[in-house]
């Protein structure tokens, strides 16, 4: 019989038990276990989707920091940010989007005539996008198929936009109002709007308060209401370009690593809006 030697990764073990010398032969040997019933127990088969539910229903959780932020600091931001939201939507507001662009429209109807037929129907289609009617005529739901076409996300709302049919409406006539789109169009309307006091200090007042509700807006943009700059997304782009792939290490690892090595520079300024202080 041949000796067996025992030896790591061999599988094979040898002991002295008593004096004698044991060979333990495990290769062949079948490892079994079982489960205490009070360990079962614990186990849950619930998925939850929602952090916030999760912490209510399992009082002895510990949670992370990132769980707090996600189940109940986010919660909290968003609810901010949609009762806002659903305030400057609202009609007779002194800070109203919607009585703004209604004026827009009323003013912009003497377009309706004219070459500039276009930023009538513009203006007009801003406004039915943030109303639940779905009924247009002609020329207006052909200008806002130009807005909206190869765009799928203006009818998935996101974020807290989908918490209401209020607030659904409001992100898709945003999304419009803050695409590019035609440059003599989007002239024309500017220009209409600063040859008037009162409407002036009233676009400005509402560029202003989308500024800081979220961040400094984009220059030059071919819109009435510009995106935010959001620096973080800004340079995860860059770095995609870049790279020409995916992200080594994920965005919070990229994040970190361009703060220490100072490609990236956070610190609020006299124009940060609450985003770039909440990244702070």
């Amino acid at each position: 019989m041949k000796e067996l030697v025992a030896g790591p990764g061999t599988g094979i073990l040898e002991r002295r038990i008593e004096g004698r010398k044991v060979i333990l032969d495990g290769r062949q040997a079948t490892m079994g276990a079982e489960m205490p019933e009070q360990v079962a127990e614990c186990v849950s088969n619930t998925i939850y989707t929602n952090p916030a539910e999760m912490l209510r229903t399992n009082s002895d959780v510990l949670p992370s920091l990132s769980l707090v932020r996600f189940g109940k600091v986010k919660p909290f931001v968003d609810g901010v940010f949609a009762a806002l939201e659903e305030k400057i939507s609202t009609p007779g507001f002194r800070l109203s989007r919607a009585d703004f662009l209604t004026r827009l429209e009323t003013d912009a109807i003497g377009f309706s005539d004219t070459p500039h037929r276009s930023a009538f129907q513009y203006v007009r289609a801003l406004n039915l996008l943030g109303k639940p009617d779905k009924k247009y005529d002609q020329f207006t739901a052909l200008m806002i198929k130009a807005i909206t076409e190869d765009d799928p996300t203006f009818s998935v709302p996101q974020g807290f936009y989908q918490w209401t049919e209020e607030l659904s409406l409001a992100y898709r006539q945003m999304k419009a109002c803050a695409k590019d789109f035609d440059d003599d169009i989007i002239t024309e309307l500017k220009t209409q709007i600063q040859g008037k006091l009162k409407f002036r200090d009233k676009y400005k007042a509402l560029l202003a308060f989308y500024s800081k509700m979220v961040n400094r807006l984009q220059k030059n943009a071919s819109c009435l209401f510009p995106d935010s700059v959001l620096p973080d997304q800004e340079y995860f782009m860059k770095l995609s370009r870049e790279t020409q792939s995916d992200i080594e290490g994920g965005l919070g690892k990229a994040l970190v690593d361009a703060i220490k090595k100072g490609r990236l520079e956070l610190e609020p300024s006299s124009d940060s809006g609450l985003y770039e202080y909440m990244l702070w």
